[in-house]
């Protein structure tokens, strides 16, 4: 039971990350020079579970084609950084878990960074 939530979660959270880290490419020209820029992509897809999160850490699913330095920085609702974390990702499939205990209730955004590559989540913390 549990792997098939796992491998739920995996394909949707990855194709959303995929779809954001798109987004913020504007494709120029024809579908092949999209689909190169597709495999340029280092910084594959990621996500955040529980949402809402009722406690002090979260969990963040992150995949990445190469071995590299990631970025994970929250933002409160008013655009204000509150939390900043760096991490070394692996190639593949990693889970992270991060405390935000210092959190207060409320809606924030992270973002998750690695070179160029960038994936918004949003999350509410109860």
């Amino acid at each position: 039971m549990k792997k098939m939530i796992l491998a739920a979660v995996i394909t949707c959270g990855f194709f959303t990350g995929i779809a954001a880290t798109q987004k913020d490419r504007p494709g120029k020209g024809t579908t092949d020079s999209r689909r190169n820029s597709f495999f340029k992509v280092t910084l594959v897809g990621a996500d955040i579970f529980p949402n809402p999160v009722s406690g002090n850490r979260l969990q963040i699913l992150l995949q990445s084609a190469k071995a590299q330095k990631i970025n994970i920085s929250i933002f409160d609702g008013s655009g204000n950084k509150v939390l900043t974390d760096d991490r070394d990702a692996v190639a593949g499939v990693m889970n992270y878990p991060l405390n935000i205990g210092k959190l207060g209730i409320g809606t924030y955004t992270m973002i998750i960074s690695a070179g160029a590559d960038q994936v918004k989540k949003q999350f509410i913390k109860n």
